[in-house]
């Protein structure tokens, strides 16, 4: 851990160096809360409007990771807007993608997500974690309401990704069947090699089954 030692009227003072990650991301497909929030169809977002690649905390998710009711902010203050939820004042917080996901046998469906990074770096993995039965465009998103084994993952083992990376995904049918009537939600997480940080982006949705 690096340290930086200076003086302030001749009384020494330690700061701790924080390691941050410059090389950011997002889920441009389908389109993710944060980035819809840059577009303007999400309204009312804060800082997030201006850097949806910027939604970053701490990984490990689901064991570790932003605390419940902050892991669409990745608990980071200054995006909080994302954390909202549908109230009886602002029923419709979040605009919901419709997305078609294609059916592959009789249990599963296909669909892919993009990933595009404003900076290449060193990746260990990608995950995607779908709401379950109890989720609610009401509730805040906690892991009670999400189904904390990710339904596809991508290894990079440390290597880094070009500008975009486009993961094909296999989803049960029988787990996406709840929300072709009511919005759910699909969680990516991007942990990144090394640091002890991820990148979180949450897609709001109602699937169409193909």
């Amino acid at each position: 851990m690096l340290y930086i030692y200076f003086c302030l009227l001749s009384i020494p003072v330690v700061i701790e160096a924080v390691n941050i990650s410059y090389h950011h991301g997002f889920v441009s497909s389908p389109k993710s809360r944060a980035l819809l929030c840059q577009e303007h169809i999400n309204k009312n977002c804060g800082d997030v409007q201006y850097e949806p690649q910027s939604v970053e905390g701490p990984k490990g998710f689901p064991l570790y990771g932003p605390m419940d009711g902050k892991i669409a902010s990745a608990g980071v203050r200054r995006f909080r807007q994302l954390d909202e939820y549908d109230t009886e004042n602002n029923s419709s917080r979040w605009n919901i993608q419709h997305i078609k996901f294609i059916s592959t046998n009789e249990t599963h469906v296909q669909q892919t997500f993009t990933w595009e990074f404003t900076a290449r770096h060193s990746t260990t993995v990608f995950k995607f974690y779908l709401s379950n039965q109890n989720y609610t465009t009401a509730d805040l998103l906690t892991r009670s309401v999400l189904n904390t084994n990710p339904f596809c993952e991508k290894d990079l083992m440390g290597s880094k990704p070009n500008r975009t990376i486009s993961i094909p995904c296999f989803i049960r049918i029988d787990d996406l069947i709840p929300f072709t009537k009511t919005a759910g939600v699909i969680l990516s997480t991007w942990d990144i090699a090394d640091t002890t940080n991820a990148f979180y982006q949450v897609i709001d949705f109602i699937a169409t089954i193909a």
